[in-house]
């Protein structure tokens, strides 16, 4: 860098910056990002919440008419599930 003029310098002086502002913003723009998923996180969780909240409220339960064993190979089908 020392054997720039002060033109030369002055430019990469310039570009320097330019590229910082850049970068500045890829940071604020993931930042915002970031931010957005954050929020919708939170808000599936809510959802979750109330969903969960409400089949508590509704008491449902699951009854077996019989004990059923499969293999790893049984592949269940709008067919064959009564």
């Amino acid at each position: 860098m020392s054997n720039l003029n002060k033109n030369e310098l002055a430019s990469k002086v310039k570009d320097m910056r330019e590229t910082s502002e850049d970068l500045r913003q890829k940071i604020q723009r993931s930042q915002d990002e970031c931010d957005d998923v954050q929020s919708e996180y939170v808000d599936i969780q809510e959802m979750v919440r109330d969903m969960t909240s409400q089949f508590l409220d509704a008491k449902f339960s699951t009854r077996v008419a019989s004990h059923m064993e499969y293999d790893n190979n049984t592949t269940f089908t709008e067919n064959n599930i009564t």
